[in-house]
């Protein structure tokens, strides 16, 4: 009797350790998304301020779409996963947002391979990287360009962003820069 009673009690203590451990992992998810939020929309909103400041005929459309892909984080990337289409063209979006503000000197392609039908992912996982391309590889460089892989092969996701960089901006590092990054590194960790 003793011993079954101390199995029962082990047994029960590994399984309120295995949830505790869940609930910490699903928690630094959210905690991670909630960095990535801000970050993507303070650099949209220096976007559109840029465009503001210009007068831009499109500062609407530009309005618009991010009021879109607010509406994207406020409900689809709250969800464990979703569609990579629907990443996709949330990521689409974002491109559309940046061809406003950069207009015709931007050269980008989206390449997509695969069926993505029925393919899941967590949210938010490729748009900080399109983001981080943006950020780093158009403002200071001259023909700037972004190419876009997406591959679905052998039950794998394979993404891959490409962007040329300014001369001398591999060795200026910024106290502030690399959230994006890391918090996709950690989020495909858990």
């Amino acid at each position: 009797v003793m011993m079954a009673y101390f199995f029962f009690f082990w047994s029960r203590q590994q399984r309120l350790v295995e949830k505790a451990k869940r609930e910490k992992v699903e928690a630094e998810l959210e905690l991670l998304k909630s960095q990535v939020e801000p970050h993507f929309i303070f650099n949209t909103l220096n976007n559109i301020y840029y465009l503001a400041q210009n007068n831009h005929p499109r500062t609407g459309e530009m309005i618009y779409r991010l009021a879109q892909l607010l509406s994207y984080m406020l409900y689809d990337s709250r969800k464990s996963l979703i569609p990579v289409e629907k990443e996709l063209d949330y990521i689409r979006d974002y491109i559309n947002l940046e061809r406003i503000r950069y207009g015709e000197k931007l050269d980008i392609s989206v390449n997509v391979y695969g069926v993505l039908k029925d393919v899941m992912a967590p949210p938010l996982l490729l748009l900080p990287l399109v983001e981080n391309a943006f950020k780093h590889g158009v403002g200071l460089v001259v023909d700037p360009s972004i190419e876009i892989y997406l591959n679905i092969s052998d039950k794998k996701l394979h993404f891959s962003v490409r962007n040329k960089i300014a001369p001398g901006s591999a060795e200026v590092k910024d106290n502030r820069s690399g959230i994006g990054l890391k918090n996709v590194q950690r989020g495909l960790e858990l």
